[in-house]
């Protein structure tokens, strides 16, 4: 597509803005251009490509440009691309020789920007000598030009595809031979670069798509309504157009509309209203909306605040527009954590660390980049032996609370704390080893005021554009999985590592959040950290229960909290009836494991016929940054009939002061399993760790169940995978054979 679309080949004028001086510099690109992607398997490339197209919102050509040269004005490109929420814009190497040059400048910044960059090169219809002006520098070699683009496209992984302008007006010169040599000459080079010809309506026919679909990755559509009279002033003919084509190609061949907003040589201008119905109906029946050409916000300030309007709307209410599926989560997904051997210099072993893996059963290997400078380079060395192994790796960086300057000495070597740049090195390197399929960010929730949903999005502009397969998933705890955390972040994770979770019930709660299938709540209690209290704060749940003739009147449930610690004094839990306290424990000490409690109630009853039963946390001394979570489960009584259980939470009444917290007295939001985040279980292996979050005896088979816990759960559809935390790899650890002996029983 020339700077004006003709329905032939003809000589156009180029209408060239005049703004400020040109500010950039050129920059060496020639050692980059040289590398070469990794071999790709054929069927995962193809997904790659369509999946790296589609979803694309932006604009086409006719950049703003400055200077007496007249270079395209990289910034203020930027700047409105950036203001109109672009997520592509595709740039034509055509209206002066120092297009291709000026491309390369653009490319690192669009990246900054999360911008993905097509490419467009005149076909011969629209070169010398039919026309003035040659694509510079490899002009009629297209041949040439799929292998530079190639390259460059290594180089610079956002620039996702190529096209040729009125593809299927040259199909004489361009034909299916021919084309079969020219894409193949980029694929060698980059097989996940995609090519997207500009295609009309009349030319889209069976024959067409039969001669050229081993060749195409998507079809660039330039909407004329010309199932009826090529014309730009219907739009009503859009879906219509779309959905025979779609018909034609089939449903895996991305159809992205081209939107004509500048005028056509033969057809006349359009109007604003026009191009918002005709975008409006695309992004509705098509895979992606272009618009021809970007508009400036000065001259064309109508269409280029209607494309502006259209964008934010589009990108507010679908994020994951931008970037496609969801990465899926191999299965089984059977993984092992840190704990890796290490030889006398303190370089990883990694040929005894595979091994030890491979006896295990492990499919993955969360790669912990934190304990030595050396763990990065370490990763490169140990992934192509994983690759041998069959085992996929995802590696595991640790947050700002876990590094230096704010504990110890230690950073993650080389990139510190910029995960920004993390997530960009990271899918670099998953590009050139395709079974580093993921990484985590561990305490992800303690972090979160770093860690926004807008912070998680830039790392995503830097990862998507060069590998969008690449997941992404934070590491949890049961207390920190909310109904809250999932709808602000479930667009910008691609899954979810939830560790140390005690018993199957919050396994099946974890597992109905990030399946949108949640009822009640699990009743809890909480008081949040970094807060003060006051003596007497305290949280309260209540429901008023019948009196039952009886000799005896026996209250019981379980009950567990998450503080193991010896501080005490401070918050209590306590159940009450009337108002008198019947049974009160420190959360001081104790395990965390589920433990049954039994009160006899009848002195407090005496004759009543109805009282109110109540569970409450409560601070007998001031606190300042004590945080606790407190369970109830499984209430049964004698002698009382109570109106809802505490598998029931909305149906209690609450009370509180200060800063404590509950599940209760919520009406449950029924879930509407409109989405699925996978969920993997971080189950403990090391001794010191289990003791921590699950209280003594930390004996090897007290870890081999809680291990199985998990697998049977994973076996039951209620999680997409288990990693053990830190497993004893060592040739005399007790725990291993019993690990591996479950890994073999539920790893079909």
């Amino acid at each position: 597509m020339a700077t004006i679309r003709a329905s032939s080949a003809k000589a156009v004028d180029l209408r060239i803005p005049s703004v400020g001086p040109w500010i950039l510099h050129l920059a060496l690109f020639a050692s980059a251009m040289l590398l070469r992607a990794p071999v790709t398997r054929a069927d995962d490339a193809q997904a790659d490509r369509a999946r790296a197209v589609a979803g694309a919102r932006g604009t086409y050509g006719l950049p703003p440009r400055a200077g007496k040269d007249h270079r395209v004005d990289i910034p203020r490109l930027l700047d409105e691309l950036s203001d109109q929420r672009a997520n592509t814009y595709h740039w034509l190497v055509h209206a002066r020789p120092t297009d291709w040059d000026d491309l390369k400048l653009f490319l690192p910044k669009a990246r900054e920007k999360g911008i993905r960059v097509w490419v467009t090169i005149c076909p011969p219809s629209e070169q010398p000598p039919k026309n003035a002006s040659y694509s510079e520098p490899y002009r009629l070699d297209f041949e040439r030009w799929a292998v530079e683009i190639a390259k460059l496209s290594v180089a610079e992984p956002n620039l996702v595809a190529w096209s040729f302008d009125d593809f299927t007006h040259n199909l004489s010169i361009l034909t299916p031979e021919r084309m079969r040599g020219v894409v193949k000459g980029a694929r060698d080079i980059n097989p996940r670069l995609a090519f997207v010809p500009c295609c009309y309506f009349p030319k889209i026919q069976p024959k067409f798509i039969e001669d050229y679909r081993d060749v195409l990755d998507g079809l660039l559509f330039p909407y004329r309504a010309e199932s009826a009279k090529a014309n730009l002033t219907d739009p009503s003919l859009v879906a219509s157009e779309v959905k025979k084509i779609k018909a034609i190609a089939g449903p895996s061949l991305p159809v992205i509309v081209d939107v004509y907003a500048t005028r056509h040589s033969s057809l006349g201008d359009s109007t604003p209203e026009y191009v918002r119905a005709v975008m409006a109906d695309a992004w509705k029946s098509a895979d992606g909306v272009l618009v021809y050409c970007h508009q400036d916000p000065k001259t064309n300030a109508d269409k280029y605040n209607v494309i502006k309007e259209l964008f934010h709307e589009w990108a507010k209410s679908d994020h994951r527009a931008d970037d496609g599926p969801r990465p899926k989560i191999a299965r089984p997904h059977l993984a092992d954590y840190d704990a890796e051997p290490r030889l006398p210099n303190g370089r990883v072993d990694v040929d005894r660390l595979t091994a030890r893996l491979k006896e295990l059963g492990a499919t993955t290997y969360y790669w912990l980049i934190y304990h030595a400078p050396t763990d990065w380079d370490d990763l490169k060395l140990f992934l192509p032996k994983a690759k041998e192994a069959g085992i996929e790796v995802w590696v595991y960086l640790v947050p700002p609370t876990e590094s230096a300057p704010r504990l110890g000495n230690s950073y993650m070597e080389p990139f510190r704390l910029d995960y920004p740049r993390w997530a960009e090195e990271i899918a670099r390197l998953s590009v050139e080893h395709p079974n580093l399929t993921a990484w985590v960010i561990d305490d992800f929730y303690a972090n979160h005021d770093l860690f926004t949903p807008a912070y998680l999005r830039k790392m995503r502009e830097r990862s998507r554009p060069i590998n969008p397969r690449l997941a992404f998933l934070p590491l949890m705890y049961f207390g920190e999985m909310r109904e809250s955390f999932i709808e602000d972040y479930r667009e910008v994770i691609d899954g979810v590592v939830v560790a140390y979770l005690e018993d199957r019930a919050s396994i099946d709660w974890v597992w109905q959040l990030t399946n949108d299938a949640v009822g009640d709540r699990p009743a809890e209690f909480g008081f949040p950290p970094n807060t003060p209290s006051e003596p007497g704060d305290f949280v309260l749940a209540a429901q008023e229960v019948v009196v039952r003739p009886a000799d005896r009147r026996i209250v019981r449930f379980r009950e567990r909290d998450d503080f193991v610690g010896p501080t005490s004094g401070y918050h209590f839990k306590q159940l009450l009836v009337d108002g008198e306290v019947a049974w009160e424990e420190d959360v001081a000490g104790g395990l965390v494991a589920w433990e049954p409690v039994e009160v006899d109630v009848s002195q407090l009853i005496g004759g009543k016929d109805r009282v109110t039963l109540a569970f409450r946390l409560i601070d007998k001394k001031g606190v300042g940054n004590f945080n606790a979570r407190w369970y109830v489960g499984d209430l049964k009584a004698e002698g009382l009939e109570p109106a809802a259980g505490l598998d029931e939470t909305s149906k209690w009444s609450v009370t509180k002061q200060g800063a404590f917290g509950t599940s209760f007295g919520r009406v449950a939001k029924p879930g509407q399993r409109t989405f699925k985040i996978p969920f993997i279980s971080m189950v403990a292996g090391q001794a010191v760790e289990f003791r921590l979050r699950h209280g003594d005896p930390a004996s090897p088979e007290r870890m081999a169940n809680q291990l199985r816990l998990s697998l049977q759960a994973r076996r039951d559809g209620k999680c997409d995978g288990v990693v053990i935390y830190c497993l004893d790899k060592r040739p005399n650890s007790k725990i291993f054979p019993l690990a591996r002996d479950l890994f073999r029983e539920f790893g079909e």
